[in-house]
């Protein structure tokens, strides 16, 4: 490369406008929340409402939307215990996602993190007074809504 090609790069370069970067702080939260963080909060600790950002905010926010979030957050981690052909929704996480955590879809049918999660979000859906084995029975759509209505 010669000096002009050199001098006609650093000139466009300067012309870009800068990077923008979003700085992610490791955080840290107590109890079933951090589980959740670990494997949902790559796609749900986001400041969009889509996918349900459920794991974003500070740890009393969090915990009041994995509360109002459990029946579809135990819906969809239950489809790992359901034949792929009946399956009413997608699992969570998703099957390309599990890579990321050293899994394939058999292992983490099996795993400790899945029965972890599972058991979480069912106390969650118990402690509301609910019954997480028949929200398997209803059709996801009919199950609370993951986040709650903003109100004006």
């Amino acid at each position: 490369m010669d000096k002009r090609e050199v001098l006609a790069r650093e000139t466009l370069a300067n012309k870009l406008p800068p990077a923008k970067l979003e700085i992610v702080v490791p955080r840290k939260l107590p109890g079933s929340a951090a589980r959740f963080l670990q494997y949902c909060g790559q796609c749900h600790d986001s400041t969009t409402n889509f996918p349900p950002n459920f794991l974003h905010g500070d740890e009393a926010t969090v915990n009041t939307r994995l509360d109002h979030c459990a029946e579809r957050i135990f819906y969809r981690l239950s489809m790992w215990h359901v034949a792929e052909t009946k399956r009413g929704k997608t699992t969570m996480p998703p099957i390309p996602a599990l890579a990321a955590y050293g899994f394939d879809a058999t292992s983490w049918t099996n795993s400790a993190p899945l029965a972890d999660l599972l058991e979480a979000a069912r106390q969650r859906i118990v402690n509301q007074g609910g019954q997480p084995d028949t929200m398997l029975r209803r059709p996801f759509e009919q199950l609370r809504s993951c986040l709650p209505s903003a109100t004006p």
